[in-house]
């Protein structure tokens, strides 16, 4: 594969691309990074536009085909690799990875997305007043089965590195950067995963 099949927008800040490009560079696909400002109307440039109409990343780009939404875009780069599949094809362990991955999407990014706009966003997502606070407590409460799942583990399908790993972590940092507490036993999963070749420095979780 060429480098200039596979084209990734990003911000020039940690949003949900980082885990496109973890998974990228797990499967070791070549790819051309394009990271643009949004406070500088970068994602509202009409070229940008034509790609995606929300104005917001990833998008990736291969050869003339366009592809949005990380998780689609993570299960969609998997297929391209011809000696590494990060997803489990078993039938038991992929949907363990299918449960896992549905469950963090709606129980837990979900609320995280909108604790967000009801903070730091704020100015841009108005929200009723308490909206934060029950968004947390739906965080805290639905990572406590993510929790379970990771403590004292390698990795959390089958001891087998997957995409749902590049997930989990992207999660729980993002969850802990909005005040979650991060069990003792969840720290060294993280930690392993920070550890690998392929992992993003700019997705490191700060303790």
């Amino acid at each position: 594969m060429q480098e200039s099949q596979l084209k990734l927008y990003a911000y020039t800040f940690r949003t949900r691309a980082e885990r496109v490009i973890w998974a990228l560079q797990e499967l070791q696909l070549p790819f051309e990074l394009i990271r643009l400002d949004p406070m500088k109307g970068e994602t509202r440039d009409a070229d940008f536009l034509k790609l995606n109409s929300t104005a917001k990343v990833p998008v990736l780009l291969h050869g003339e085909q366009v592809f949005t939404e990380s998780l689609a875009i993570m299960e969609y780069v998997n297929t391209l690799s011809n000696h590494i599949d990060l997803v489990p094809q078993d039938a038991m362990p992929q949907y363990k990875y299918r449960q896992l991955m549905y469950y963090l999407l709606s129980e837990v990014e979900s609320y995280l997305w909108v604790a967000e706009q009801a903070s730091r966003l704020k100015r841009f997502y108005p929200w009723p007043g308490g909206t934060y606070e029950e968004c947390m407590s739906r965080v805290s409460k639905g990572l406590t089965t993510v929790f379970e799942q990771v403590s004292g583990q390698t990795f959390a399908i089958e001891g087998q590195f997957s995409l749902a790993d590049i997930y989990i972590y992207q999660v729980i940092s993002w969850a802990h950067s909005q005040g979650v507490e991060i069990p003792d036993a969840v720290i060294p999963y993280m930690s392993g995963l920070e550890k690998r070749s392929a992992f993003p420095e700019i997705m490191l979780w700060k303790r």
